[in-house]
């Protein structure tokens, strides 16, 4: 923030310096505007600079070209001067191209000549690739993610699961699951003595798992997963130029192995991405750009392919707060929002009392479940967030995105599963958790959002359901048609 700031007052030094010597009669010209920079130049994959601009008298500030050349003001007035942003859209073209930002008042006019390189991309390719964003993920009637496998530190079966394979795939579609998130991990995979080179071996792995999907005809979202927190964790540093170039980087090659995939395969720029305030969510607006950017410059399919963005923490309330300017995008109707829900987080995450400051672990969900929290066990019972809540919650996406065209994917969900010794207490937890997973699935569906749920539910071995309960829920609420209200 402070590189920032003292940025702008050199911007702004050097916009009083031309005024003084304008004053002064040592310029031949008695110009009334003065603006910090006379020209720009834009790589291929396009972006954002700022300039400023001092002028005593009203004034105009417009782009020759609008179509890729974009021209905003920014921010408030800062000691007189005026500060603008130029955007760039992606070259398709195999040519350089120019444009002009021209400022003018009464008697005076000041010209930036904006150039960027020649795209040299492959043409676009449609075929395949014909729904929007909305249309492809409303085609999912329920998701599963393939946890804990890709994405686990020390490799694929690290973390328990078995390595995948194509009779597995098969066994998670039988069970009517249509769409699957695979969470995947790609820098502890980076070729010896390289920032983000990733190595053949790993990426025709990732391939191999995402064909399985392919053959099976479901949809699969293939994602960066914290991977060690190189960017999820760093943002509350700032803005960071080598990771948003890592960022550019890792989804250049993501993008090109998968280039000539239909509309099947769907890119998730991030994870849970750790920004809570205004500043930390334009960090991360920026590195979601890095993503868009270098996957749009693959040409071919990927130039429609649909790209999820995830929300700052992947919060929903913060998202409705702090996502006000999304990151821009060449292809129309091809974004999508990513939230996950796990509140409250005393029934969802909390695996034992008193681990967070004395919290409680709750074993009850849902006003029917009340009757379950008598006498010792009153305090398991959550009051304050059940179905009313979730109901609202899901009201918002609604509200924030998917009314404004862009659709919502619900990427990750569930609740704690726990083994209690009081069979009547069992029975009501076996009860909640049905209920939590048909209401989430359920609300989410009604206002427009994909969900893709976390955790235990079919034994990737044998095909068996593993949690009868949460299966029940989770194929009661997917029933739900989308936007029903």
């Amino acid at each position: 923030m402070k590189q920032r700031y003292y940025l702008i007052y050199i911007c702004l030094a050097i916009l009083t310096a031309a005024c003084s010597e304008s004053k002064s009669g040592e310029q031949t010209n008695d110009s009334s505007i003065s603006v910090s920079k006379q020209s720009l130049t834009f790589k291929a994959t396009g972006g954002e600079e700022t300039f400023y601009v001092q002028c005593s008298n009203d004034y105009e500030v417009t782009s020759a070209n609008p179509d890729w050349c974009v021209v905003e003001a920014e921010g408030e007035r800062l000691k007189g001067f005026d500060q603008y942003k130029v955007i760039v859209f992606l070259n398709l073209t195999n040519k350089e191209r120019t444009s002009l930002i021209n400022i003018t008042d009464r008697k005076d006019s000041q010209k930036i000549t904006i150039t960027q390189e020649a795209g040299n991309m492959p043409a676009p390719d449609p075929t395949g690739m014909r729904h929007t964003a909305m249309e492809l993920l409303h085609s999912i009637r329920k998701g599963w993610n393939l946890y804990n496998t890709l994405e686990a530190t020390g490799g694929e079966t690290a973390w328990g699961q078995p390595k995948t394979t194509q009779a597995i795939i098969d066994n998670i579609v039988k069970h009517g699951i249509e769409g699957l998130r695979i969470p995947c991990s790609w820098n502890q995979y980076v070729v010896n003595g390289t920032i983000s080179d990733i190595k053949p071996d790993w990426m025709a792995r990732v391939k191999e798992v995402v064909d399985y999907c392919m053959k099976a005809n479901i949809y699969a979202i293939l994602n960066i997963h914290w991977d060690g927190g190189w960017l999820e964790k760093d943002i509350p540093n700032g803005f960071n130029e080598a990771i948003k170039d890592k960022q550019y980087s890792f989804w250049k090659q993501i993008a090109t192995t998968f280039r000539d995939y239909d509309e099947h395969l769907i890119f998730a720029s991030a994870n849970e991405p750790n920004a809570s305030t205004p500043e930390e969510w334009e960090t991360l607006r920026k590195y979601h750009q890095a993503c868009i950017d270098a996957v749009r410059s693959t040409g071919g399919r990927n130039y429609y392919r649909t790209i999820i963005i995830q929300a700052p923490n992947t919060n929903i309330d913060l998202s409705e707060s702090l996502m006000k300017n999304l990151p821009r995008d060449y292809t129309p109707n091809r974004l999508g929002i990513e939230v996950h829900y796990y509140h409250p987080s005393t029934f969802c995450i909390l695996n034992e009392d008193g681990a967070w400051g004395g919290a409680m672990c709750q074993w009850f969900w849902g006003d029917a479940q009340q009757s379950y929290a008598v006498g010792d066990l009153s305090i398991r019972w959550q009051k304050d967030y059940n179905e009313s809540y979730v109901r609202q919650q899901f009201r918002k996406m609604y509200d924030t995105f998917v009314s404004k065209g862009y659709p919502v994917v619900l990427g990750e969900y569930g609740m704690q599963r726990r083994k209690l010794t009081d069979s009547k207490a069992q029975e009501g937890h076996e009860k909640s958790c049905k209920a939590f997973v048909k209401t989430v699935t359920s609300e989410a569906k009604a206002n427009g959002c994909t969900p893709f749920y976390w955790s235990s539910l079919i034994n990737r071995q044998t095909g068996e359901i593993t949690d009868q309960p949460v299966y029940e829920g989770l194929e009661e609420g997917a029933n739900t048609n989308y936007l029903s209200f």
